[in-house]
């Protein structure tokens, strides 16, 4: 499946933040034998397994269910490469918007994603007053480069 994904610093979190769904997730991440990313999830008692490639507006993503004692053995191979953050759901206009505050090490950062169902929709797509720069296809704003290096100074300028 494709995933059509733009990404956004976020500095100032909306006051009225708790009023929207929530949930807290835990994310581990490693390459597979095709060098394609593989996270593991953990989002309240649901675990998953997401297979994804690149990074940037456009990628392929494929995601499936795991039990836990799978996920459990998966991930304690990939322990150095973890994060954890809240992920709130806000509407917008005719999407989602999900907030995400970070936790542990990422503990100030701050990033908000929208999924659109095509590059036009993706393009067209005027941003809120309160975004601020644009992370779509920074590799060092990727999880997966927060969860093994940290937070780069490329973040907080």
């Amino acid at each position: 499946m494709l995933e059509i994904e733009r990404k956004f610093l976020i500095t100032k979190i909306p006051a009225d933040i708790t009023q929207y769904p929530h949930h807290n997730i835990m994310q581990w991440y490693y390459f597979n034998e095709g060098e394609k990313l593989v996270r593991l999830r953990k989002k309240g008692n649901q675990y998953y397994q997401t297979v994804k490639s690149s990074y940037g507006l456009i990628r392929e993503e494929d995601e499936e269910s795991l039990t836990q004692s799978v996920f459990e053995e998966d991930r304690n191979n990939v322990e150095d490469r973890y994060l954890e953050k809240t992920r709130y759901e806000i509407p917008y206009e005719w999407k989602t918007i999900e907030l995400d505050i970070y936790n542990w090490k990422l503990e100030w950062l701050v990033v908000a994603e929208i999924e659109f169902t095509s590059e036009q929709e993706a393009n067209g797509f005027k941003m809120p007053d309160r975004f601020d720069r644009e992370l779509t296809g920074m590799a060092e704003a990727e999880n997966a480069y927060l969860a093994k290096y940290g937070i780069p100074d490329s973040l907080r300028e």
